[in-house]
Formats: structure tokens, C-alpha cells, sequence
């Protein structure tokens, strides 16, 4: 021990890896004479620290920023991973980011789906080589059960769980957009039980239209583009435009385009990228079921579930989408296991979790703040809404 002598009672070793158990013992030395060796010391060096993932951003259709601090200093990579809620129980696969390295603390995941709610994990990894199997977990050590844990990479502890809902260009592009950007909205004709409508919103477009086409494919024409239709009416404010008549639960595509009319001729405008969109289904009752990962328009009741047993009435004016009928929890046999759906308000990205079971919201997440006191009821008052939809949240009968 460099430096020691009759006073000495310290040392610090370091070069030690982490998450790594080390046995120690000291001895004196007297002249050429060795002392008794102390009893042995066990320790187990620390997991590489977890990062703090500080945001998850949408900056392109499809492409999530993700941005995080903290972490090792000595990180030789990073690793992320993404999917649905509880990534730890999903235990989903974890992802090398390219070229990345100690000073790294962003990356851009690409190729995601429109409307799904992603989650996402980052954690660096230390040391060069391949990771083992246990090495992949956060409890290993490099013991004689384990040794292969004693050389390559060790990875470092997860991040916490961030996510985002992904949007397309047609509820985030700038009103000024030269394309428009349409969305098809599942909604139900009251008068009609078991034919579908669609409201189409859109944003963009030329502002000197003088009209606005639509055109649908779906099973009615073997999923052909019809021929373009003249939206009654339209005129260079105009974005929305129901459509109805259509088959009951199937899958329909739209495009919307500009049309100029001078004395000159006509201007066809570009169309706009497709919407897709599904019809709902109806019970005996006239209540339109929530297709899956569809967007659905409020001012009327809706089942949502895989049973469609649990209906929800939502306030006129709010957009929601349903995400899954999934286990809260692994299959175990435990009676607390509970059947949820995560529902969506489309326009903040807020969400609350419903038991299909008991019609209990179990949790919910407001990203939009809620008016402030004194300043009234606001259609945007998310959290106001989602007390609403709790409230109305009851079972019927399975039919």
C-alpha cells in the first residue's frame, strides 16, 4: 500500500468494475516478516447509476427525440428500448444506440406508428465486449455462479418509464401548410343504427380554394379510390365534412383536395396524405362501439373493451382514442388482475385507465393543465372532462 506505515488504517482501491463482488484482506509487514492475514472482506461495487430520461418528443411524423442527463461518466454506449406500458414485465428488448458513447444524451427513434402511445427506457452499458444474459438483468455479480459476468460489458440501471403519444401531421401541422392534412374521425348517425359516419377535419390547403373534393376507398369498391366528389358548399374556409351511408365496422381511407376556379380554368390542388379510420359497431341498444386505436368523436355514448360491456358517456367536443384491452399485471391467477383500457384525449394527449371489470378509472394522466379556478368551465378543461367520462362510466348486460 503505497505511502503506509504504523498509522495506516485506509486504502482505496479503485479500476474495479462495476456490479462486480471483490474479497479483500490486509496484512502487516515487519522488516521481512509477514503477518496473519485479516478475515476477508466482501464487497459488491455499485450498477452503473440510472439516467433521468427528461423528455420524449414528437419532431417528425413517426420520430421521437429522446433526451436524458446523468448516468456513468464512463459510459462506452447507451441502449434504449421501447413498447407498450410496463416495459420491465413486457421485458422488452433493449436497442444499441448508433455511434453512441460517454458524452451521448440524445436520440431520435424512427419508424413509429400514427396515434400509439410508446414507452421508452434508456441505460448505458460500461466496458467493451458483449453483454451476457445476466448482465442484461440488474442483479448480477461477478461470482463463481456467474462468471461470465467478470469480463465484457456491464449495463447500467434503467431509466425510469417516459412515453409519448405519437401524432400525425394532421392534428400538428401549421395552418399554413401548403398540402392539407386530413383526419377521419369515427362518429354514428343517430337516426341510422349500423350505418357509419365519419367526420373528415383537415388543416393547410391553398387559402383561395374556391371548393374542396373528397375521395374513399373501403370494401364497398374493392378498396379503389372512388372518383373525387365536390363537398357541398366548401369554400376556402371550410376543413370539415361528414360522410355517411358506409358499411358497419369496416375500414375506410380518405383524401381531401383544394380546387381553384378562375376564369382562366381549374386548379386541382395536391391531395392530401390518406386517413384511415374505422366504422363502429353497434349493439341492440344503438350504442357504436370504440374501435381500437381510433379516433372518435363525443356528444354520445360509447362501449369500449373487449367484452364492449363498459360504456362511457363523452362531452360534445372532445376526441378520444382507445389503446388495448390488456392484463394491469401478469397472468397469475391473482383475482387483482384486471382487465384496462387506456382511453385518450386526442387534442392534449392527456389519458385515464378504466377497469373493463368494475368501471373504475385506476389511472390517468393530465398533460394539459386544467382552467384555473374562477375562470369558468372550459370544453378544454381536461381534467374536468375526464371526471365527466369517470362519472358515466357504468356495465351492461353482455348481450
Amino acid at each position: 500500500i503505497p505511502g503506509s506505515d504504523a498509522g495506516t488504517r485506509s486504502y482505496r482501491v479503485s479500476g474495479l468494475r462495476d456490479r462486480t463482488s471483490y474479497h479483500f484482506q490486509v496484512r502487516a509487514v515487519v522488516g521481512a516478516a509477514m503477518g496473519e492475514p485479516s478475515r476477508t472482506g466482501v464487497v459488491t461495487t455499485l450498477q452503473p447509476p440510472k439516467p433521468t430520461v427528461i423528455a420524449a418528443t414528437m419532431v417528425d411524423r413517426g420520430v421521437v427525440l429522446l433526451e436524458w442527463t446523468g448516468g456513468p461518466d464512463n459510459a462506452t454506449r447507451w441502449r434504449y428500448r421501447q413498447g407498450p406500458r410496463w416495459l420491465a414485465e413486457n421485458d422488452g428488448a433493449w436497442t444499441d444506440v448508433p455511434g453512441s458513447d460517454a458524452s451521448t444524451r440524445s436520440y431520435r427513434v424512427s419508424g413509429l406508428r400514427d396515434y400509439r402511445t410508446y414507452y421508452f427506457q434508456v441505460r448505458a452499458v460500461v466496458g467493451a465486449g458483449e453483454l451476457s444474459e445476466e448482465a442484461e438483468g440488474i442483479s448480477g455479480s461477478c461470482t463463481s455462479r456467474s462468471p461470465d459476468l467478470c469480463a465484457g460489458a456491464v449495463a447500467g440501471e434503467p431509466s425510469e418509464e417516459v412515453h409519448v403519444l405519437t401524432l400525425p401531421p394532421s392534428r400538428t401541422a401549421p395552418a399554413s401548410a401548403a398540402v392539407p392534412t386530413v383526419t377521419a374521425i369515427a362518429t354514428s348517425d343517430r337516426g341510422v343504427i349500423g350505418r357509419g359516419v365519419f367526420l373528415l377535419e383537415w388543416t393547410g390547403g391553398p387559402g383561395n380554394a374556391t371548393r374542396w373534393q373528397y375521395r374513399r376507398r373501403g370494401p364497398e369498391n374493392d378498396w379503389a379510390w372512388t372518383a373525387w366528389k365536390d363537398i357541398p358548399g366548401s369554400d376556402a374556409s371550410t376543413r370539415s365534412h361528414r360522410v355517411g351511408g358506409l358499411q358497419n365496422r369496416s375500414a375506410y381511407y380518405f383524401q381531401v383536395r383544394a380546387v381553384v376556379d378562375t376564369v382562366m380554368g381549374t386548379a386541382m390542388g395536391e391531395p392530401s396524405e390518406e386517413a384511415r379510420s374505422v366504422t363502429p359497431l353497434f349493439d341492440n341498444h344503438g350504442i357504436p362501439g370504440m374501435p381500437e386505436e381510433v379516433i372518435v368523436e363525443g356528444g354520445r355514448t360509447w362501449r369500449i373493451g373487449a367484452y364492449d360491456t363498459l360504456t362511457i358517456d363523452v362531452p360534445a367536443g372532445t376526441r378520444l382514442m382507445s389503446v388495448g384491452d390488456v392484463s394491469e399485471g401478469r397472468y397469475s391467477g391473482d383475482p387483482d388482475v384486471r382487465r384496462v383500457v387506456t382511453v385518450y384525449d386526442i387534442e392534449s394527449g392527456s389519458w385515464f385507465t378504466v377497469d373493463t371489470w368494475t368501471a373504475q378509472v385506476v389511472a390517468r394522466e393530465i398533460v394539459s393543465p386544467p382552467t384555473p379556478a374562477g375562470a369558468g368551465t372550459s370544453p378544454r378543461d381536461v381534467l374536468a372532462v375526464f371526471d365527466v367520462i369517470a362519472a358515466s362510466a357504468r356495465l351492461l348486460p353482455p348481450e
